[in-house]
């Protein structure tokens, strides 16, 4: 039984041999309380209020009603989400002031606007997901994603980020066979580790475990970057990354300095400041004259 919230709606129930049943609801509910109904398992706590219009229309088959009945129906309706925050129980960041608006049709959903944040990072989304309804019921379907997203920030290096058990930080990054994803990406800052980038641009598909991104385009170190990335996430354990770049104006100096030196030790950020430091041939003024 829910403890807080407003349901009404109408039901039509025909021919009680084979049930055909007609729905329409509209409800105002409490997150929290909805949850504590449904126990839903991936959740560990949430809050926030969820606002659906809806209607239904299908034929039940036998004595209970399953996801299957669900998904030959035909439904429609809007759903608008309001000041949610979430906390997954497998994944450590929480989602905060979460607010959105939906509609659906039969298998997909559109997302007109959804935006909040995850941890310090913010996001704005907006778009069509098609057989959605399939992919949270059965998660052998594939879900089709086709959005746009912005953010004035992404913290990628506090979203990878995972504590293990002996306290050390270790970065997950995992690739699912079972999207299908366009994604339209605008960020106005992203940082990762000594990396930082603004004004970030991109084309992203995702498809069998496979991302491509053509362009890409961002500026960082003093310059400006376009690539072409792709990612090959098939074999286990592993990632292939593969790119073709072109920079200009870049300071080389900060291009090692925020790659790591590349994972090499014999040409590092530290010998190109030895080497591009200006010599002067009149005396030495500062803390050091005449030393």
């Amino acid at each position: 039984m829910l403890e807080a919230g407003k349901i009404k709606g109408e039901l039509d129930l025909k021919n009680f041999l084979q049930p055909e049943l007609e729905l329409v609801v509209n409800a105002n509910l409490n997150l929290t309380t909805l949850n504590n109904f449904l126990k839903l398992e991936d959740v560990s706590s949430i809050s926030g209020d969820l606002d659906v219009s809806a209607s239904f229309k299908g034929l039940i088959n036998g004595n209970a009603f399953t996801a299957q009945d669900f998904l030959s129906s035909n439904s429609s309706g809007k759903m608008t989400v309001q000041r949610m925050n979430l906390q997954l129980k497998d994944y450590p960041h929480p989602f905060t002031n979460i607010n959105g608006r939906f509609q659906f049709s039969n298998n997909d959903i559109i997302i007109d606007e959804l935006y909040g944040k995850v941890s310090k990072s913010d996001f704005k989304f907006s778009g069509y997901f098609k057989n959605a309804l399939s992919f949270v019921f059965q998660k052998s379907n594939r879900l089709l994603i086709d959005a746009d997203l912005h953010s004035n920030n992404i913290d990628l290096d506090e979203l990878l980020t995972s504590q293990t058990s002996t306290g050390d930080t270790t970065y997950k990054l995992s690739l699912s066979d079972n999207y299908d994803l366009k994604l339209n990406v605008d960020i106005d800052h992203l940082n990762f580790k000594k990396f930082n980038a603004s004004n970030i641009s991109g084309k992203l598909k995702m498809r069998k475990m496979q991302v491509f991104i053509n362009p890409l385009t961002f500026s960082a170190m003093d310059g400006t970057v376009k690539s072409l990335v792709m990612i090959d996430g098939t074999k286990p354990g592993k990632f292939l990354i593969s790119t073709e770049t072109s920079i200009k104006n870049v300071d080389i100096t900060k291009l090692f300095y925020e790659f790591g030196n590349f994972g090499q030790n014999n040409m590092k950020d530290e010998t190109y400041v030895a080497r591009w430091m200006p010599i002067y041939s009149s005396p030495p003024y500062g803390p050091f004259a005449g030393s």
